[in-house]
């Protein structure tokens, strides 16, 4: 299937997708048949979706605009910003605002929209190409980009490289988490080594000072013992192994953490 146009799209929607006949009239093949177009026609509006917004980041680049990490910046004026990871070019601020008015979401969510779209083209070139040929679920291919921006761009190429075939959708969702962990473990164990010891005693939310979690919270040191679970089957996926078990008895010593209380001695 080739890839449509941004005009094409209420075309496309209309030619494939809605009903000839009502659906209460549908029999099995019908629906199953029009399920399997839908499916089609948001990979490809998805795919759209996230070229475009590479391309509306082209239309409005950061370049000549003030810094403010450097450049004295008023209140309200534009500015500079690089959104995504090392290697992606820097955008005007304000077209995240009027990507987000266009899409129906928050500037926070158009941002890291955005942030995603430049993150693939630019550091992750074989998942791009997939995005390109429609042959990827962009829901995947989001959280690569989420999860890599840390990452130099040689350590992010390597994750590329090893989540490249599993961004189709053929992994169960958690089964590809935890490759994709294993794989940023890999590409850079030294920065990974150094995460869990920031992390422990935060909220899920950012690093922070140790605090009494209260009960039935996701707060306080209990929330180290998620990261220590969370790592282990890191590991495992970067070494092509099946995470341990849920009746293992690494799950169990973290399920006990994370329910029975803090986590002492570390």
């Amino acid at each position: 299937m080739g890839a449509i146009g941004a005009g094409d799209c209420r075309w496309w929607v209309v030619a494939f997708v809605m009903p000839v006949r009502a659906i209460e009239e549908h029999g099995v093949e019908e629906t199953l048949d029009a399920i399997d177009r839908c499916y089609l026609v948001r990979t490809e509006a998805d795919s759209v979706m996230i070229e475009l917004a590479a391309r509306f980041a082209d239309l409005q680049p950061g370049e000549g605009l003030p810094r403010r990490e450097s450049d004295p910046v008023l209140r309200g004026m534009e500015r500079s910003v690089r959104v995504g990871g090392a290697g992606t070019p820097r955008i005007a601020e304000s077209m995240v605002a009027e990507l987000g008015d266009r899409m129906r979401v928050g500037s926070w969510s158009a941002r890291a929209f955005v942030a995603d779209a430049l993150d693939v083209r630019h550091r992750l070139p074989l998942i791009w190409a997939r995005v390109r040929a429609r042959e990827a679920r962009i829901r995947n291919v989001r959280l690569v980009a989420a999860r890599t921006r840390h990452l130099s761009v040689a350590a992010a190429g390597f994750a590329d490289a090893a989540m490249v075939e599993s961004v189709d959708g053929s992994l169960p969702w958690g089964r590809f988490e935890a490759r994709l962990m294993g794989k940023i473990v890999a590409a850079d164990p030294a920065t990974a080594a150094g995460r869990p010891s920031r992390w422990a005693g935060s909220s899920p939310s950012g690093p922070g000072p140790r605090r009494k979690a209260q009960p039935g919270s996701m707060s306080g040191p209990r929330w180290g013992c998620a990261v220590v679970r969370l790592r282990l089957v890191g590991v495992a996926a970067a070494a092509d192994l099946e995470p341990a078990p849920f009746r293992s008895r690494t799950w169990s010593t973290a399920r006990v953490g994370w329910c029975g209380g803090p986590v002492r001695g570390r």
